[in-house]
């Protein structure tokens, strides 16, 4: 009977052996990061209405293509029907991060306050107001500044304020802190706030909430 053999390092950006523990809490906090954001692959989408375009747009966002994955978001606003609030919500923050990829800035201020202004019109402007002022720091890789002001909005925003449980910014806060907790090596804190995002989409979910397609 063979010995069963120990599966081989990943090699970290300086050309050392990742450890094993800390190859294991990276993967767990990727996981976690992608069960918050609702990246897990997605089934093939049998037809091109606006999900369906969303979800190739997702996909083209894994492979790291922000145009292409900007150009299929915009096919998925031009297919959106009555009644999918849902769907442009995801499909609009699917365009800023894309130009937030590619460095439009104009592009992404744009698409953050199309956005803002749907969450308006659905009645959240605790989250419209948020995610104005916080622009770009929820939709890429925040710096240190950014990454300070979002663990501010995260230790202050409550989970379900006023009339509506979904007029919160909190799911988007803590996931783009997470975000940065792991790039500066963080993984405790990445972890604990993946979780924060998941438990919180829960109740929101439990609560009836309105969420974007892919939460």
């Amino acid at each position: 009977m063979d010995t069963p053999q120990d599966p081989p390092h990943r090699d970290d950006p300086s050309g050392g052996p990742v450890e094993p523990a800390v190859d294991a809490a990276l993967d767990r906090v990727r996981a976690l990061l992608r069960q918050a954001r609702g990246t897990a692959a997605p089934d093939a989408p049998t037809a091109l209405d606006a999900r369906g375009w969303w979800e190739l747009s997702l996909e083209a966002a894994l492979r790291d293509e922000p145009r292409e994955s900007a150009r299929l978001a915009d096919s998925g606003l031009a297919a959106l029907g009555p009644g999918q609030d849902d769907v442009r919500l995801a499909l609009l923050r699917a365009l800023a991060v894309a130009a937030g990829q590619v460095g439009d800035e104009a592009a992404l201020t744009r698409w953050v306050e199309a956005r803002a202004a749907l969450l308006r019109h659905l009645g959240r402007p605790r989250q419209a107001e948020l995610e104005s002022q916080l622009g770009a720091a929820l939709v890429r890789d925040p710096d240190t500044v950014e990454a300070a002001v979002l663990a501010g909005v995260v230790e202050d925003e409550p989970g379900a304020p006023g009339e509506d449980p979904g007029d919160t910014v909190l799911p988007e806060a803590a996931l783009a802190l997470a975000v940065h907790r792991v790039h500066t090596g963080d993984l405790d804190a990445a972890l604990e706030l993946a979780r924060r995002v998941i438990a919180v989409l829960g109740g929101l979910r439990a609560a009836g909430a309105l969420l974007p397609t892919g939460s």
